[in-house]
């Protein structure tokens, strides 16, 4: 098999590279890879993966560096085992924690739901003497901006379009990304002495839910499900879903539950845990003013930073939207005598504006 790897970041505006890809992708033996559909923005964070990396041997996993899966062994309709080259290793059960183009979940065809289109697309880059007291968020119409320290004393700014602006976006991302920076005057002066340490990278992701197991498989992470990183949910949602995962897999291999129960309890377990917030997110991050039930709520909230803490751990994901959004919550927040004389109660506004998921709606739940 003969493995291209293509990378380009706009490549419907390359008439070449078009013309390459389309004349090699039907050729038997030729299999494509574009790196910017794998790693949207070209960002691959080498520093965490190194800490995770030595995080798992240091637990006793045996790591493997520069080794490819070349495909799965299918035996019966299960999966039982991996290809490495000409070579076979077999195993009880295959997980695939391998992103959003995984291989394994395209190799078993694993069955999508509660999809969502592409929202907003953000470019983003890294400044020095640029300090930040924790993380900032920034909303303007149709605009979105963010701010955090990271490591080695830079601080990312993130600035999102909607998705159908991303064309105009990307046609002068410097320009752009600066003008949006501008439409909060404090930021502007606190730029001045601040220098820009990376390239701009950017791109938008969809969101999906993947049947996350099978005969002798299973998804973890973004492989299995993936929403917005608007509210950046997705490392922290992938190491609980790990452990969901490893709980689920010791219950089965222990004797406690058959395969079947175990597994359909951990995709349970994950959609009600992550259902809400990835509503709440992809309502976010169509960039779009609030609906007036959010608009109410803020207004409620000014001044209380009890109720402030809360939403902003709503969306920081410490704190579930169904516990924020509760009757008994909102009571605490809204003052009985505002309620809207014929309203019903906030929650159920919240919920059939699209504010909240339905929670029935989650399979199996």
């Amino acid at each position: 098999m003969l493995l291209l790897v293509f990378a380009h970041p706009y490549p419907d505006r390359s008439r070449a590279n078009q013309a390459l890809l389309e004349a090699v992708r039907g050729l038997a033996g030729v299999e494509v890879r574009s790196l910017y559909d794998l790693y949207p923005g070209f960002d691959i964070d080498a520093v965490l993966d190194a800490i995770l990396v030595e995080a798992a041997a240091t637990a006793g996993a045996e790591v493997r560096e520069n080794f490819n899966v070349n495909g799965l062994v299918v035996e019966n309709g299960a999966v039982v085992g991996i290809r490495h080259g000409d070579t076979v290793e077999r195993a009880r059960i295959v997980i695939g924690a391998d992103g959003r183009t995984s291989h394994v979940a395209r190799a078993v065809e694993a069955q999508e739901y509660n999809t969502k289109p592409r929202l907003q697309y953000g470019f983003y880059s890294y400044f020095s003497n640029l300090p930040v007291d924790g993380m900032e968020t920034y909303i303007r119409p149709n605009r979105w901006l963010g701010f955090a320290p990271t490591n080695d004393g830079l601080t990312i700014i993130v600035a999102s379009w909607p998705y159908a602006e991303a064309q105009a976006y990307k046609a002068n991302v410097e320009a752009n990304f600066l003008a949006t920076l501008r439409l909060v005057p404090s930021i502007a002066s606190r730029l001045e002495g601040a220098r820009r340490e990376a390239p701009f990278l950017g791109g938008a992701v969809r969101g999906y839910f993947r049947k996350p197991f099978g005969p002798g498989w299973a998804l973890i992470g973004d492989a299995g499900y993936n929403t917005d990183p608007i509210t950046a949910q997705g490392i922290t949602d992938a190491f609980h879903d790990a452990e969901r995962c490893a709980d689920a897999i010791e219950a089965w291999l222990s004797g406690a539950k058959p395969n079947d129960e175990a597994m359909a309890d951990w995709q349970q377990e994950r959609d009600a845990a992550v259902m809400p917030m990835y509503e709440v997110t992809s309502q976010i991050a169509t960039l779009e003013p609030p609906p007036p039930e959010m608009r109410e709520l803020h207004a409620a909230m000014h001044g209380n930073q009890e109720a402030m803490d809360g939403f902003a751990s709503v969306i920081s994901g410490a704190v579930s939207p169904v516990d924020f959004f509760s009757e008994e919550n909102l009571g605490r927040i809204f003052a009985e005598p505002r309620q809207p004389v014929g309203q019903p109660p906030l929650v159920e506004r919240a919920t059939s504006s699209g504010l909240l998921p339905e929670l029935e709606s989650i399979p199996g739940t």
